[in-house]
Formats: structure tokens, C-alpha cells, sequence
């Protein structure tokens, strides 16, 4: 299935919550993968408007050049096999009344045409939805990490965890791998205890506090 609306695609990505569902975060994998639809090929009568624009900008670098007509025919048998869109076709032309001081030749207006790269909405959506599908999942990769950390994953939520988070779980030693009857299981590391936020010094002057009356005697001020 390929994406022709991008900007109504786009519209709906922006106003998708903070934090995707799965199904969300189902369709953001799907619009992703989809290939934008291509854009319509320039009519002969597009093409030969863009080309008298650039010979009516342009000098010709020779005298006694061949006649108009036939010169349009020429470049017209290259640039229409190219199928070009639209937009290419207007970037070409662009380039070319930018960068070049004669009319360029057929070969030179090719060069310019491959310096164009698709940007329209439709590749956007992908883009988006793709980044947004990347961010929803480093984010639950997030969320498990610290769950396992605090000891608040169980062992049913460990088996959901996707491949992925246990195969980074595991090198970064959250996670072991124990091999039973029935195959691989992952259980949790036992992580060391994390400090009381409540009995931790709420500022360096407090800690210093503590450290001033522990060591008192030390000091000559008892």
C-alpha cells in the first residue's frame, strides 16, 4: 500500500498523544513502511514550457545554432524518457537559470534534474511516522530498564518483553539467561539496592553537615 495524502497523515501525527498506544504505535509501523506513491510524470507541454523559459533566459553559445523547434524536439526525446515529476522538473529548470550562463546542453540539464531529492508530504509522513514509532519504543525501552532496575518487572513481564529489550537487558547484565526443559528463560538479576531518596542529603550543605558532626573529633572542635 502506498501513501498518497501526506499532509492529512501529517495532520493526524500531530495530534497523537505524548505516549502511543499499541495500536498507535501499530499504525505508525505501518504508515512507515509504506512507499509514498509516486509523483505524476510532466507533460510534454510541461517539459517544452520549462525549456523555453531557460532558451528565452539563456544565450545560446554558438552561432547558427539548429532552429528552435527542432532544438526543443531534441531535448524533449532526452528529458521525456527520464519521466520526471513536476517538481523535479522545476528544480532543474531552477538550477539551471542559477548556476549556468549558457543554455545548457541536454546532458548538463540531467545532471541538474539528478541533484533533486523527494520531499514532498507523502515522504514526510513516513519519515514522521517512523520517528515516532522509534521514540515510543526507546521510551518502553526506558520504562522496563528502570522497572527492572527497582525490581517492579515480574517474571510474566519479562517473558512479554520484546527480543530486543531482553537481548540489551541481557548484555547489560539486568537480565540472565537460565536453560530449562523447555528451552531458554530469562530471569532478573538482583540489582543492588538503591539509596533511600528520603535519607539522602537534600543539598551539599546538609552532607556536609553530616560529615562535620561524624568526624568532629577529627577536627579539634569537639
Amino acid at each position: 500500500m502506498q501513501i498518497s495524502n501526506g499532509a492529512s497523515l501529517l495532520a493526524k501525527m500531530a495530534r497523537l498523544p505524548d505516549r502511543l498506544s499499541d495500536s498507535q504505535l501499530a499504525k505508525m509501523d505501518a504508515i512507515a513502511a509504506r512507499c509514498p506513491a509516486p509523483l505524476p510524470v510532466a507533460t510534454d507541454g510541461e517539459l517544452e514550457e520549462r525549456l523555453l523559459l531557460l532558451m528565452s533566459a539563456l544565450p545560446r553559445q554558438t552561432a547558427g545554432d539548429i532552429d528552435g523547434a527542432l532544438k526543443i524536439e531534441a531535448y524533449l526525446l532526452v528529458l521525456r524518457s527520464r519521466q520526471m515529476p513536476a517538481a523535479q522538473l522545476d528544480f532543474m529548470t531552477r538550477r539551471a537559470l542559477e548556476t549556468c550562463r549558457w543554455m545548457p546542453a541536454p546532458a548538463q540539464l540531467l545532471e541538474l534534474a539528478a541533484e533533486w531529492t523527494r520531499n514532498d508530504e507523502a515522504v514526510q509522513a513516513c519519515a514522521r511516522a517512523g520517528a515516532l514509532a522509534w521514540r515510543e519504543r526507546e521510551r518502553r525501552l526506558d520504562d522496563a530498564r528502570r522497572a527492572l532496575i527497582r525490581g517492579e518487572l515480574d517474571q510474566a513481564g519479562i517473558d512479554a518483553l520484546p527480543q530486543r529489550f531482553v537481548d540489551i537487558f541481557e548484555t547489560q547484565g539486568l537480565l540472565r539467561r537460565e536453560v530449562t526443559e523447555d528451552g531458554a528463560r530469562y530471569t532478573a538479576r538482583p540489582q543492588p539496592k538503591l539509596p533511600d531518596a528520603d535519607k539522602a542529603p537534600a543539598d551539599i550543605s546538609e552532607l556536609r553537615q553530616r560529615l562535620d558532626a561524624r568526624f568532629a573529633s577529627q577536627r579539634g572542635d569537639a
